[in-house]
């Protein structure tokens, strides 16, 4: 209903509409008054009359979607005359006021910690993460982890990828550093010392190393808010934007990326259970 009275908040589609209506419908009035002795071109009329009112009702809902956006387009271009391309802040807000309907309600250009570890300390529910191996997360975060999981009963489930894993060793050649397998390490040693710092709370802690779905790093806060970095293989994450999701809008990403997460968990819990040498070999990625 909003898009409906803002599309026609212009008077030219007014116009337009009733343009429509009354000349149609003359024409059409027209037609089967001068053919009264035939009524089945006044019934054959009669159809095609109401195929054209209905392919017209489809085509207005059509413009009405499509104008939404250039509605946008048009507002952010009476504001700023240009884009820049050294104004990357007027670009980006347009951006964000572009696709707030797929729940995109902020873009960064850097990891914002801060924000992060706020969005975890008022976690209520779940956290859920996936990442390539995170060092740089896990270190600002571990302490806020823990005490989610120990003092609020916060559910941590973690995917990363395996330290032998084909994805990651891949990675490592696009992205040559000989420090990034030293990283993978350190996030181990990190994701263990939650693992021993949390061991009074059975199932509140969960991890699972994975070898080809990881598609994106994500902090998923209670399935409300999420912090999404898509993965270009071959750029620093730390080169990456990131985008500021929450579950609002038409079809919001942040739905997919639960799903996604959902479904690839599930998927790594059954495969442990019903591969022995699987599970054997996601423990020694564990306990390397």
């Amino acid at each position: 209903m909003k898009k409906l009275i803002r599309y026609f908040s212009k008077i030219h589609r007014i116009v337009a509409l009733f343009n429509f209506i009354f000349f149609g419908f003359i024409a059409y009035w027209t037609f089967i008054n001068s053919n009264n002795n035939q009524p089945v071109i006044e019934n054959i009329a009669s159809v095609l009359y109401s195929i054209l009112v209905v392919l017209a009702i489809i085509s207005i809902i059509m413009r009405i979607r499509n104008a939404s956006y250039l509605d946008t387009i048009e507002q952010y271009v009476n504001k700023h005359a240009a884009i820049q391309k050294d104004n990357i802040t007027s670009y980006l807000e347009f951006i964000e006021q572009l696709h707030a309907d797929r729940g995109i309600v902020g873009v960064k250009e850097r990891a914002n910690f801060t924000e992060i570890v706020e969005h975890i300390s008022n976690a209520k529910n779940s956290i859920k993460i996936i990442f390539y191996y995170g060092n740089r997360f896990l270190q600002q975060t571990d302490n806020e982890l823990i005490n989610a999981i120990n003092n609020r009963d916060v559910m941590v489930q973690l995917i990363f990828a395996g330290g032998n894993s084909p994805l990651l060793k891949e990675v490592w050649e696009l992205e040559y550093d000989g420090r990034k397998e030293r990283r993978w390490t350190d996030s181990l040693e990190i994701i263990k010392k939650i693992e021993e710092q949390t061991n009074n709370k059975k199932g509140k802690f969960a991890y699972h190393p994975c070898n080809t779905q990881i598609r994106y790093s994500l902090i998923l806060i209670d399935n409300k808010w999420a912090w999404w970095t898509p993965y270009h293989p071959g750029v620093d994450v730390a080169e990456t934007t990131s985008f500021i999701l929450d579950n609002k809008g038409d079809n919001p990403i942040l739905e997919h990326c639960k799903s996604h997460f959902d479904k690839l968990w599930f998927y790594l819990v059954q495969k442990q259970k019903n591969n022995p040498n699987d599970t054997e070999q996601q423990n020694k990625e564990k306990q390397a």
